[in-house]
């Protein structure tokens, strides 16, 4: 079919106002398009700022509790401590193992002199005396022992007291190594009381420190 002349200038005028109608809307959608990009971006920056808030804010919680947790591991050692100390008080003094082996390793087989226990009137201070000379016997020494009833010295604690030779030096220095003896006296020169030449003297322990529960500070 042949198109007239006046039929091809409608058309085309038609095509024209369709083409601009075209333009307009992909202008007009083009618009919207970007600025709901921009609402969007503006969202998601806003999420990435809060989401950023609670990191910094669960990062420095976790700083806090592990600052707490560290607190609490030294608690719990320094009351550890201070249980065994107790433990230790109320049981009494004792010659552990490492004590007996390190005494026996170093004065076994050698020609030793024999000292006299001297031990004030107290049960626990007794029984201590009676733990050394087990280990004296087991070195081949005779122990005598004499009980300072009805005499309270003032000296606590464990002093060994020689004649001046080198045996008995040996003797009292592998003691005080092991730290059963606190104080000793080799010169038989120089006299303590209750503590003459060749003699150990078992007074009462010392008293216990004071100690009280470390504070943990609250968060």
């Amino acid at each position: 079919m042949k198109m007239s002349v006046h039929v091809a200038e409608v058309v085309w005028d038609w095509a024209n106002w369709l083409l601009v109608g075209a333009l307009v809307v992909g202008v007009v959608a083009t618009y919207f398009i970007v600025q709901t990009a921009k609402v969007k971006e503006a969202a998601l920056k806003q999420e990435l700022a809060a989401a950023g808030k609670i990191a910094a804010t669960a990062n420095e919680r976790a700083k806090i509790l592990e600052v707490r947790a560290g607190e609490l591991r030294n608690t719990n050692l320094t009351l550890e401590k201070q249980l065994v100390d107790l433990k230790k008080s109320v049981r009494g003094r004792e010659i552990s193992d490492e004590q007996h082996d390190k005494i026996i390793a170093a004065l076994r087989g050698k020609k030793l002199p024999n000292f006299t226990m001297y031990v004030v009137h107290d049960f626990e201070a007794r029984i201590y005396a009676f733990s050394i000379m087990g280990v004296l016997e087991e070195l081949g020494m005779r122990t005598p022992y004499v009980s300072l009833d009805g005499v309270e010295p003032s000296q606590t604690g464990v002093v060994a007291c020689g004649d001046g030779t080198e045996a008995s030096r040996e003797f009292i220095d592998a003691l005080a190594a092991a730290g059963v003896v606190g104080v000793t006296n080799p010169n038989s020169k120089v006299v303590i009381p209750y503590c003459p030449p060749l003699s150990i003297f078992v007074g009462r322990r010392d008293p216990p420190q004071t100690w009280r529960v470390p504070a943990v500070k609250k968060q």
